[in-house]
C-alpha cells in the first residue's frame, strides 16, 4: 500500500480499478513515444512527486520530468 504525505499528515492511497490502469498505461506509452527525442522521462505511479512549496508528496499515475536533476540523481522522488 502506498501513502501520500500532505502537510504533516499521511493518507492511504486507494488502489485503482482495471480501466484506470489501462488508461494510465496507454498514456504512459503515448507520452514516452512523444518524448523520445527529448531529454525528458516518463515515470509511472511508483515515483513520488515532491511539491516543496506545499509540503506534500504524491504518487501521480503518470509524471513527466525534464529536470536534469531528476534525470541524473537516484532520489526516490522527483
Amino acid at each position: 500500500m502506498k501513502n501520500e504525505y500532505r502537510r504533516g499528515k499521511i493518507y492511504a492511497r486507494v488502489g485503482a480499478k482495471k480501466p484506470h490502469i489501462i488508461i494510465t498505461h496507454n498514456l504512459d506509452i503515448l507520452l514516452g513515444n512523444h518524448l523520445l527525442d527529448n531529454d525528458c522521462i516518463v515515470l509511472t505511479s511508483d515515483i513520488k512527486v515532491r511539491l516543496e512549496e506545499a509540503n506534500c508528496y504524491y504518487y501521480p499515475d503518470v509524471a513527466v520530468t525534464c529536470d536534469e536533476r531528476d534525470l541524473s540523481l537516484t532520489e526516490d522522488f522527483i
